[in-house]
């Protein structure tokens, strides 16, 4: 019975050597797990012959790497998704502050005059050669001014003068016709005296 009790012995220290010896190591990658059991497989002619629990467990690391890249995709596809509306948000943000920015350009070089829209130099010449056109007009205008000023003073003194020699020649023709009225009288009173004489 010793000697029956020793070959199962033997056998299930073998077989528990094995059973640790199928364990895979799943915490490492699947390139790694494959050459693992690889090399662990024993070899009948050209063929590997690989135990199913260690296929079994190969296939388990498999199937969990797979899941954990779904996982992983459906995490990336999220993150793009989101980065793809932040691009997305932030393109808008940037036309629209290009679109303000372009608008600040055109206001800063227009200039909206009576609602027609004149670039800034262009309003600033017309401007100036308006102002100027006005400033030569008033000059002329005062100079005009004056001299009508000056014409009117001048007739204004000889009107004076006018209406003066017209007083003293209107006096003096008076006087002369006092005088020759008088002289008139005085001769005909001579006459009627002679008559009477």
């Amino acid at each position: 019975m010793k000697f029956l009790i020793l070959p199962f012995l033997v056998v299930s220290l073998v077989a528990n050597g094995q059973v640790q010896q199928v364990v895979l190591e799943t915490n490492l990658p699947l390139p790694q797990q494959y050459v693992q059991l690889k090399s662990t497989a024993e070899t009948y002619q050209d063929y590997k012959v690989i135990k199913e629990v260690k296929l079994d467990e190969f296939w388990k690391g498999v199937m969990d790497s797979v899941k954990r890249l779904k996982v992983e995709i459906k995490q990336a596809n999220q993150s793009i998704a989101k980065l793809n509306s932040d691009f997305k948000a932030a393109g808008e943000k940037v036309d629209s502050v290009q679109a303000s920015v372009t608008g600040l350009v055109h206001d800063s070089q227009h200039i909206s005059f009576f609602g027609i829209g004149f670039t800034k130099w262009f309003f600033n010449i017309s401007f100036l050669v308006v102002t100027g056109i006005l400033v030569l007009f008033i000059i002329a205008l005062l100079g005009r001014t004056r001299l009508v000023n000056q014409s009117i003073k001048e007739k204004s003194e000889r009107l004076t003068l006018l209406t003066d020699e017209f007083d003293q020649y209107k006096r003096k023709s008076l006087e002369k016709e006092k005088k020759l009225s008088r002289e008139l009288q005085t001769e005909r009173n001579k006459l009627l005296e002679l008559k009477r004489t």
